[in-house]
């Protein structure tokens, strides 16, 4: 049985026991497996210099031989909706099946190695027996573990650590009351190894955002303000342009405004005399008007009531003005 070593790269914080193995203690993550073996340099890199990562030795998890045993890495900041993650020294023989404990739709690519629907390997590139391997699962369901299953054939799949990408921490999101017809929300975002270029998006649901340049500095502030008070469902997410994978949401309702008639004139006119009417006007000052219906002023002079409409959009102050009152 041949000796293995893996690079992984994972974007966000993990720690996992499996039964009696020692885990696989890493800065930001613990992966642990069916065996464990030295880690050790590859000696053989193949192409393997488009697969970042440096091994440095020491004891590493991994799947086992026979074509058996698992892999288990357990995110401990939450769900996450995609990981990026490096192996070494994987063989021409080598095939890895990745699932998730969430289920959902995956959606899994790779450098230096094929894909078969959830299944990756073998290593295909360069002529060497074996080399580098980097691979990304995404799932249409965010998850907390991911799940690599020795699958072929003759060793297996070992993890080691690597540097850690770009991750997502926490985000915070306190939202105002609704101020004539609009809410802001404002709060925290933090991260770790963010890239050097692009931008950091925060925004709404409805597309209003906000931007930074770089350099990205954690925690940033950010403040939303414009934001329709209607009531539903809304979220806000932070992402890197040049790392969308880099990502982060908060969920919350949006608030609702009650209407309020905060003034109201009413000027009576002078009587006509060919008619032997008069006429009566004014205006209607008002905060947070519905986005629906119509705004009706009426005049009741005991017997008869006079009105008249005003459609939308409603632009407080609304001048009105009813005519033909007896």
């Amino acid at each position: 049985m041949k000796n293995l070593i893996c690079l992984l790269t994972l974007s966000f914080l993990a720690s996992f026991s499996f039964g009696q193995q020692t885990p696989n203690n890493c800065t930001n993550y613990t992966s642990t497996g069916s065996s464990s073996a030295s880690g050790y340099a590859d000696p053989n890199a193949g192409c393997g210099a488009n697969v970042p990562g440096t091994i440095t030795g020491g004891t590493a998890a991994w799947t086992g031989s026979s074509c058996s045993g698992t892999v288990v890495s357990t995110s401990t900041i939450g769900p996450v909706s995609c990981m990026t993650v490096s192996y070494g020294a994987v063989n021409t023989d080598d095939y890895g099946t990745f699932t998730t404990n969430m289920g959902g739709t995956l959606t899994v690519t790779a450098i230096n190695a094929g894909v078969a629907g959830t299944v990756v390997g073998p290593y295909n590139c360069g002529t060497g027996f074996y080399g580098n391997v980097q691979v990304t699962v995404c799932s249409s369901i965010p998850f907390t573990q991911l799940i690599l299953t020795n699958t072929g054939c003759t060793s297996g799949w070992v993890i080691n650590c690597v540097d850690v990408g770009c991750t997502m921490t926490n985000l915070t999101a306190t939202v105002s009351p609704c101020v004539a017809g609009t809410y802001s929300t404002s709060g925290q975002i933090e991260f770790t190894s963010p890239p050097n270029t692009g931008q950091l998006i925060v925004e709404d649901c409805n597309g209003v955002q906000q931007a930074f340049n770089p350099p990205f500095n954690s925690p940033t502030n950010y403040s939303l303000v414009g934001q329709t008070a209607d009531g539903a469902a809304c979220d806000v997410t932070a992402y890197f342009t040049s790392d969308p994978a880099c990502t982060i949401s908060s969920n919350y309702t949006a608030p609702t405004c009650t209407c309020n008639i905060d003034n109201f004139t009413a000027n009576i006119g002078l009587c006509d005399q060919l008619t032997d009417t008069y006429s009566i006007s004014g205006d209607v000052s008002f905060t947070s008007a519905p986005v629906t219906g119509s705004l009706i002023v009426e005049v009741d002079n005991g017997t008869t009531t006079y009105s008249t409409t005003i459609n939308l959009p409603f632009v407080s102050p609304e001048n009105w003005n009813i005519a033909g009152i007896p």
